[in-house]
């Protein structure tokens, strides 16, 4: 697999970021934050998805982007001489092969497994091959115990999924046994099912037999009763008709009655309402033919007189009312006059008393000139209109109290009205006779027609009374003899009953000990199933614990094995490394790799010799992670594997990976070392500014040999 370009928007710290990778080893430089490491978890998202991702999805997003923009990350690679270009946000993605424009994958889990695919290796494989974290080189200088160094190793290569299958194999075994326990202490015995079932079938024939005889006699009553049954049957129905044709007949004699005295009733009334009538009427209308007709000529000669009172009273009521009207106006006024004159009075008395309390010697309260004699003037002069003001008073009361009295002519107009009232109320009554009289006359022509009703009715009755009568002679039914083959009857199904309770009784006590034998016999059959599944779990259990001693067996031969072929792959590197001067690495039973020469280990090398040692381990590694996803070792990367590295020792381990570009096609090395730029030809600057965000800036170039204190 190799690099071509990367294209990030609004992913951590970079809202607009575009690489281009070339080919050899590839410096990213840059402070602490800037997004260095963000990029290679970008080519990691891109191809892997969510799984990728430090933290939370949430967090990807640039916090100084726009509110609006979308995530983006956009991957182009070259794998098996194929280009491939992966577009992915956090909701979405899309695999393009070469140039074309549609997606050969489109979805996060789609384009994820389509890629796990086409490499050969799921994230944590991917990582472990081409990825080198912090301090990964220390990891394998010998710093650390042997169990520590082995798992990480044996995570690595992916055989830790062996200790998880042997894990669960033992949990399996654990809960196996427990459960073998429980179902060998749950057993029943054997012998105790097989005695029930004997003594259960010796019951179940003693029943049999009971219920042989019983079943007999009842087979017997069931034969006699039905025989009484259809006797009875038979004679109930006779009797069924015979007693409705007798309350038929009750009844038509009861409507009979009814009707006969309906007619009698009807009869009284009309004679009784035709007297009422003719003395109701007038003595020379009450001998007349058609009384129905005088009385509506006399109701019309009424209607005229009303009519005529009515246009008198309205004229006697608009006259009072004029009268009434004048008269009410004239007392208003002489009311009114009355209040003046007391008012008047009130105010010359207030005068008065207020001139009364002033004195000769004073001044006058308005203009100010001495009052003398002209006091006793005023005073004079007050008190005479005083008295006039009291006579007119008096005078103008005594009239009001004239007035008062209702006028003669307004009593003469109402006594006028009252007796035009009275002469309209016996009109008024005379008519509501009248009308009366008309309807007593159209409810004697109804009597007419109900009594014509029932004389029918009467003579339908008749036919029917004589049909019923010939119909009840032709059951020949008696009382006495329909309750003589009733009791026999009964007696047959008491007889039929018993029989069928013992019959049922025998039944449920056969279908009980049949429940019973039927119980203990599966009883017996799941025993059996339980004890085969006892031996099941038994073998399953041996098969178990033989797995088990087969893991571990497994387990030891594959670290055996990984160590030679580790130490292998290591001696190559170091060779090529070092020109041939070191030529074997032996790796121990500790995973501690140790450098050997003619004469045998060399127990002590220098740092730079460390340092190239445990790069030759870790590259060894990777060839075996790639060697297993059946791909040629392509890419690497490396961050910030120089942390503790004096510059000296930086110096030998890069002319070492520039030295390895015949074997990996990328090396990509991440750091913040900024005098390691002289010594990379490809260079990628990455500064962070809180406005711009992360900033990019590339520079290829070619690097002497000299640079490298070579």
């Amino acid at each position: 697999m190799k690099l071509v370009s990367l294209s990030l928007r609004n992913f951590r710290q970079h809202l607009n970021s575009q690489i281009s990778f070339s080919q050899g080893l590839i410096g990213l430089i840059g402070a602490n934050g800037a997004g260095k490491t963000s990029l290679i978890e970008a080519i990691s998202f891109a191809l892997y998805g969510a799984k990728a991702i430090r933290g939370r999805l949430e967090d990807l997003k640039n916090r100084f982007s726009p509110g609006e923009t979308a995530t983006e990350v956009s991957l182009l690679f070259e794998h098996d001489e194929r280009v491939y270009r992966v577009e992915r946000t956090p909701s979405d993605a899309e695999l393009f092969v070469g140039g074309e424009a549609k997606a050969v994958v489109a979805g996060n889990r789609e384009v994820t497994s389509r890629i796990t695919q086409l490499l050969g290796m799921d994230f944590d494989e991917f990582s472990a091959a081409f990825y080198t974290e912090q301090k990964g080189l220390e990891f394998l200088s010998g710093r650390k115990g042997q169990a520590e160094r082995e798992r990480f190793i044996v995570r690595m290569m992916g055989y830790d999924r062996l200790e998880r299958v042997q894990e669960l194999l033992r949990a399996e075994r654990g809960e196996l046994k427990s459960e073998i326990a429980g179902r060998r202490a749950a057993l029943g015995r054997r012998e105790e099912l097989q005695a029930e079932i004997e003594t259960g079938a010796d019951q179940l024939k003693g029943w049999e037999a009971k219920h042989t005889e019983v079943l007999a006699l009842f087979q017997k009553a069931d034969a006699e009763e039905a025989k009484l049954r259809k006797d009875w049957l038979e004679v109930s129905k006779r009797r069924d008709v015979f007693l409705v044709k007798s309350a038929e007949l009750k009844s038509l004699q009861t409507s009979y009655a009814e009707k006969t005295a309906a007619i009698k009733t009807l009869e009284e009334e009309k004679r009784r309402i035709s007297e009422l009538v003719r003395q109701a009427m007038p003595k020379e209308a009450q001998e007349a033919a058609d009384l129905k007709t005088v009385a509506a000529e006399r109701e019309q000669v009424i209607l005229k007189q009303l009519t005529a009172l009515e246009e008198g009273s309205g004229i006697l009521r608009a006259d009072c009312e004029k009268l009434s009207l004048a008269w009410t106006k004239e007392l208003a006024r002489a009311e009114a006059d009355l209040e003046l004159i007391e008012q008047e009075r009130k105010r010359t008395e207030e005068q008065k008393k207020a001139r009364s309390k002033l004195k000769q010697k004073g001044a006058c309260p308005t203009c100010g000139q001495p009052l003398g004699s002209a006091l006793e003037h005023v005073q004079r002069e007050l008190a005479q209109q005083l008295e006039e003001l009291k006579a007119r008073a008096l005078r103008q009361q005594a009239s009001l109290k004239e007035l008062k009295a209702e006028p003669p002519a307004i009593k003469v107009k109402r006594r006028e009205i009252v007796g035009q009232e009275e002469q309209r109320k016996e009109l008024l009554a005379e008519r509501e006779s009248l009308r009366r009289l008309t309807l007593e006359l159209e409810r004697i022509g109804r009597l007419d027609q109900e009594l014509a009703v029932l004389r029918h009715g009467i003579s339908e009755l008749d036919k029917g009374l004589a049909q019923v009568r010939r119909e009840i002679s032709e059951q020949k039914f008696t009382e006495d003899s329909y309750q003589a083959l009733k009791g026999k009857y009964d007696a047959a199904k008491g007889l039929l009953e018993i029989t069928r309770s013992n019959r049922q009784k025998l039944e449920g006590e056969i279908d009980k000990c049949k429940a019973l034998l039927a119980r203990a016999r599966s009883a017996l059959e799941e025993l059996a199933v339980r004890e085969g599944e006892l031996r099941a779990r038994a073998e399953r259990l041996v098969l178990l614990e033989e797995s088990d001693g087969m893991l571990t067996s497994f387990r030891k031969y594959l670290n055996a094995s990984l160590r030679p072929r580790l130490a292998e792959l290591a001696s190559e590197f170091l060779s090529e490394l070092t020109d041939g001067r070191y030529t074997t690495v032996e790796i121990g039973d500790d995973f501690s790799p140790t450098v050997m020469d003619e004469v045998g280990p060399r127990p002590i090398i220098s740092g730079g010799e460390e340092d190239i040692l445990n790069l030759c381990v870790r590259l060894a590694l990777s060839q075996m992670l790639t060697e297993r996803a059946g791909h040629a070792m392509s890419l690497l990367v490396l961050d910030e594997v120089f942390g503790s590295l004096d510059e000296g020792r930086r110096a030998n381990v890069l002319a070492l990976l520039e030295r390895l570009g015949t074997r990996f096609e990328q090396i990509i090395l991440i750091t913040h070392l900024d005098d390691l730029k002289e010594a990379v030809r490809h260079l990628v600057y990455i500064e962070f500014d809180e406005q711009k965000g992360a900033q990019v800036e590339q520079d290829n170039r070619m690097v002497t040999e000299e640079a490298y204190n070579i």
